[in-house]
């Protein structure tokens, strides 16, 4: 059972510490957690096992192995003896998975540089690779790694980044372009259409914010996707503060409403904390300061800034600063990065902090520890790692959910999900073939899709009813383009589970491309059926409209898909002025 969030393309995303949770024949679970020991900023390496006080919920628990990992090799291992005279044995896995974020409006040189030192002294054999731009998600396979070096990977990394980002930036230079404008009109209009000016610069706050829009569902799923990952996991954010004017009609008029607009984090804080840390997600935030673009200017020519306010005692030229919108984005996710024993870092050289952040992370011991009295009662469990006798600043993660996840509530994603991985203990079967699920998805993750099919079939063989192996098959088919057996592999699914969404959305969308309409309209509906509130499914039953032809059911969806997701209103605005245009036409 394992224990222990972009994107925003991700998104599709998406990485690196694990924390699972080792179960043996006698079903005693065992927590692992990844911890970083420092002192005065030095990684302390010569610790042993009788070292370690672990606290679960503020009761001592008992260590029962340490390993010292230094990039992906154990240095030195150490197990209690009560598992050293029953032979139990523990098997960490040191190959990383890494996600790249880039959460950023201007491309800046030293994000190129933080990429090549990335190529060249981080990702070694083995390791995998996920880069999440603004536009959409990249994955690294181990097949393409192999083929070229570092400095090209980096190079064609680096270009495709600068033309995601100017890609995704359009809306960002137009709005600045509308409140310059909006200035325009302002410094010339009479003072009683200021109502109509605060009105139409609330608007521009507004679409302004939404740039940065972060959805909790789609943190979660990140988290959840992630936590199927054996090996650490390590998230690197790069976050590039959005500067938005602030525009004040006169002195004793002011336009109050940007402290609303601040409050753009969209999320539970405390629930994705913790989900992040029940995913053993080591999550490192990189908070850049600096942007290459223009300073705003007001009407008189004079460059504005964050520092002060212009002093002028005119009632009609507008007087304008400029404010960081990503504060409270900054505290959230900072304390994110704590609570998995992450780091962050605020600096205008994103190389610098990127290379901070990555000798923090690449050197950890491995703790495991037995908890006293364990119960599967969906609690969190909090963790406190310190060490005996000494004032170390010590990481760790927060600590994991002690929950029995129920095989039959997949949970949802957005184009292939992959569902949270469980291992119950009443079914022999099921635990056995575990470990060839969470092999084929490694494999699947790599990019080898033929050694992912043959795990995936394994686990079938030695439990023919689990429907999460036969999903996952069908993942694996749908990406050899063999979509016969990945109609077979969802079907298969369906029959075991009839209550799984995302098969029957899968399969909708092969019925789709084989240009089966009405059949694929049956299994998006089925999915809906199941789950109300899934925005894709939603989406691809309006693509599926198209084909028949009804462009009213298929307006009906699109708009339904931005109701439930504003993140696929972007993708929906074509198709919705398409289907108006339609259906005007008739």
């Amino acid at each position: 059972m394992k224990k222990l969030i972009f994107f925003i393309v991700f998104i599709a995303l998406a990485i690196i510490l694990i924390a699972q949770e080792i179960q043996h024949e006698t079903i005693v679970v065992n927590i692992e957690v990844p911890v970083r020991v420092f002192d005065r900023g030095k990684f302390v390496e010569n610790l042993t096992i009788d070292d370690f006080n672990v606290y679960e919920d503020g009761k001592l628990q008992d260590v029962v192995a340490v390993y010292l990992i230094k990039k992906t090799n154990i240095e030195r291992e150490e197990i209690g003896a009560k598992e050293e005279e029953a032979r139990i044995k523990f098997t960490p896995e040191v190959s990383r998975n890494f996600v790249l974020l880039f959460e950023i409006h201007e491309y800046l040189p030293k994000i190129g540089k933080a990429i090549e030192y990335f190529f060249e002294e981080v990702f070694l054999p083995g390791d995998t690779l996920k880069v999440v731009t603004p536009i959409k998600t990249y994955d690294f396979n181990v097949k393409s790694l192999e083929r070229f070096t570092g400095k090209e990977i980096a190079k064609e990394l680096i270009g495709q980044l600068r033309k995601d980002i100017k890609m995704s930036t359009a809306e960002y230079r137009s709005l600045l372009n509308d409140f310059e404008n909006l200035m325009e009109f302002a410094r010339t209009a009479a003072r009683d259409v200021r109502t109509l000016v605060r009105k139409m610069y609330v608007d521009i706050l507004a679409k302004l914010r939404n740039l940065r829009y972060i959805d909790e569902k789609k943190l979660l799923y990140f988290t959840d996707f992630l936590k199927n990952i054996d090996g650490p996991k390590h998230v690197f954010i790069f976050h590039q503060k959005l500067i938005v004017p602030v525009m004040r009609l006169s002195i004793d008029y002011t336009i109050e409403d940007l402290e609303d607009f601040e409050a753009y984090v969209s999320f539970d804080e405390r629930k994705v904390k913790q989900a992040f840390s029940d995913s053993s997600i080591s999550t490192h935030f990189i908070y850049l300061t600096k942007t290459s673009g223009t300073d705003l200017v007001n009407q008189e020519g004079v460059s504005v800034t964050s520092r002060g306010l212009l002093d002028t005692t005119s009632t009609t030229v507008p007087i304008t600063e400029t404010q960081d919108l990503s504060a409270n984005f900054f505290s959230a996710f900072m304390e994110i990065a704590q609570t998995t024993g992450g780091t962050t870092d605020s600096s205008a050289n994103a190389a610098s902090s990127f290379k901070k952040a990555v000798n923090a992370a690449e050197n950890y011991y491995l703790l495991y520890y037995r908890p006293l009295n364990y119960k599967e009662d969906g609690k969190f469990k909090n963790i406190k790692v310190r060490i005996k006798g000494k004032n170390f600043k010590v990481t760790h993660r927060a600590g994991y959910f002690a929950e029995k996840i129920d095989s039959s509530q997949p949970v949802a994603r957005e184009s292939k999900p992959v569902e949270r991985e469980s291992e119950p203990v009443e079914k022999e079967t099921i635990k056995k073939s575990l470990p060839f699920i969470n092999r084929g998805l490694r494999q699947y993750q790599s990019g080898d899709l033929a050694a992912a099919v043959e795990d995936f079939t394994r686990a079938i063989e030695i439990d023919p009813t689990n429907a999460r192996a036969y999903y996952y098959r069908g993942l694996a088919f749908e990406d050899l383009e063999d979509p016969y057996s990945a109609v077979e592999g969802y079907t298969k699914a369906i029959e075991i589970n009839p209550g799984y969404a995302e098969a029957y959305n899968n399969r909708g969308c092969l019925m789709v491309k084989e240009g089966d309409y009405e059949e694929a309209i049956k299994d998006f509906t089925s999915a809906i059926k199941i789950k109300p509130d899934y925005a894709t499914a939603y989406f691809n039953r309006g693509n599926a409209w198209i084909g028949l032809g009804e462009y009213s059911n298929a307006l009906k969806d699109f708009k339904k898909a931005v109701e439930l997701d504003p993140e696929k209103r972007e993708k929906a605005s074509e198709k919705i002025k398409f289907c108006e245009s339609k259906i005007k036409d008739k």
